[in-house]
């Protein structure tokens, strides 16, 4: 059993926070629906110089903190030239603008890994994203990879194409989404988790120069292991309540609630859970209500003290009640798959690779293994596919949820229209912005560049 892991299985957010206090001014409002502004593709050529000047900041950085170093103190047989590229690579990844456990990583651990793999391609794998869920508009705006997503791409291109130039070999880093990974559990619907790994790499092939990023789902890329179904089963049964209960408040955020309904209201049970029968016929009258249930169902069950408000922004007798029951019960299973599965893919996780693992959560039984900033210093632990950026030329890009938007801010949604990187964008907005709309372009041509 192997749920006593401490290790973070979600990302950071402001979001439960605003959930949590009694204020209502994300309720009848969205910052979706403020008047926006429309851009083309104009800026995005920019975004190249942006990497690039990312790498050079980085490797200058990564010399000059190794020239420093006196002797040996962390790396070995410096006086050696496959030795020291090794060093120099993983002094790279000892800047806390890159990770988080910066201070704490084992580089010599770290130094002797790549040097193992001199004179070959030097392969890295991460395991991150899935295609982004709105939690009924709380959360993010539709399906899409938008600027968080370039801005966290930009991240990794930059990272690997520093490590090549440093380590002097040709380098890949493999990305592995967690869509179908997680599909029992969360209900996500098929067709985003392709879609949504082909626009990631689309905007890798637009930034990259001379290393490779790709995406793949991790089930597609994971060889099938026998034991993994008895495990999944194990875990499952053995899972305690307490488990499942501290893990509740931020899984809700997660599950795929469009998909969700979408099969309660053909009367299929999700989870076991039926939608009751006064509900389901209300939702039917209008499709817009589903959202507006699903948001007054995952407040609620983060916050009980928001149920009066919705009864009266609702006005039904019995919707608020019945649907915090489905979504509490459907989130409830959810958060325990959820976590079982992590126990069960920990309990396989001992196939031999030959790629150097990454992460996005920093895990403390591995102290080799560098925990990514994906959203830079600014972002901290939160991950790409749970927010929105927010552009203002006075300042970096900042990191927010549509709640938090509608809360804590002016900023509006800004849409593109243009071939290229994010032609895929219709309805759902690129970012939101401050500012004039020649303000904004300015802003979004200098956005994949941190600092």
């Amino acid at each position: 059993m192997t749920i006593g892991t401490t290790e973070k299985v979600v990302s950071e957010s402001r979001l439960l926070t605003l959930l949590r206090e009694d204020s209502q001014a994300w309720m009848t409002s969205s910052a979706l629906d403020r008047p926006g502004v429309t851009v083309s593709d104009d800026f995005t050529p920019p975004w190249r110089d942006g990497v690039r000047k990312q790498v050079k900041r980085l490797t200058k950085r990564a010399r000059g903190m190794l020239e420093v170093l006196a002797g040996d103190a962390l790396y070995s047989s410096l006086g050696d030239p496959a030795a020291r590229r090794a060093a120099l690579v993983a002094e790279l990844f000892r800047d806390h603008v890159i990770s988080r456990n910066a201070g704490r990583l084992d580089v010599r651990t770290l130094q002797q890994q790549i040097l193992d793999r001199a004179g070959e391609p030097l392969r890295f794998e991460i395991a991150l994203g899935q295609p982004k869920r709105d939690a009924g508009g709380l959360k993010t705006a539709g399906p899409y990879a938008d600027l968080a997503e370039v801005f966290a791409v930009g991240r990794l291109v930059a990272l690997v194409e520093s490590v090549a130039e440093l380590a002097e070999q040709p380098v890949t880093l493999a990305v592995r989404s967690g869509g179908e990974r997680f599909a029992d559990a969360l209900i996500t619907d098929a067709w985003p988790r392709e879609a949504y790994d082909a626009q990631r790499e689309q905007i890798a092939d637009f930034l990259v120069d001379k290393a490779s990023v790709t995406f793949e789902d991790f089930r597609q890329s994971t060889p099938d292991d026998p034991r993994w179904p008895g495990f999944y089963a194990e875990e499952l049964a053995a899972l305690p309540p307490e488990a499942v209960a501290g893990r509740l408040h931020t899984m809700v955020m997660n599950v795929d609630w469009d998909n969700v309904f979408a099969l309660a209201l053909t009367g299929r049970p999700v989870h076991g859970v039926t939608l009751p029968e006064s509900l389901s016929s209300w939702l039917e009258e209008d499709p817009g209500r589903v959202r507006v249930i699903t948001r007054a169902g995952v407040s609620s069950l983060v916050n009980p003290r928001h149920q009066a408000a919705w009864r009266e922004i609702i006005g039904h007798e019995t919707a608020v009640e019945d649907g915090l029951a489905f979504v509490s019960a459907v989130a409830w299973e959810a958060t325990r798959r959820y976590v079982a599965i992590h126990a069960a893919d920990r309990r396989v996780a001992g196939a031999a690779s030959t790629s150097i693992r990454l992460t996005v959560h920093e895990k403390k039984d591995r102290p080799a293994m560098p925990a990514i900033l994906t959203l830079g210093t600014r972002g901290g632990g939160l991950l790409s596919h749970h927010v929105l950026a927010v552009a203002d030329r006075k300042k970096p890009l900042e990191f927010l949820t549509i709640a938090e938007i509608t809360a804590l801010t002016e900023a509006v949604p800004v849409r593109f229209t243009g071939e290229g990187p994010l032609s895929w964008l219709g309805q759902q907005p690129l970012c939101f912005a401050h500012g004039t709309e020649e303000e904004i372009v300015r802003s979004l041509s200098a956005a994949v560049d941190p600092e």
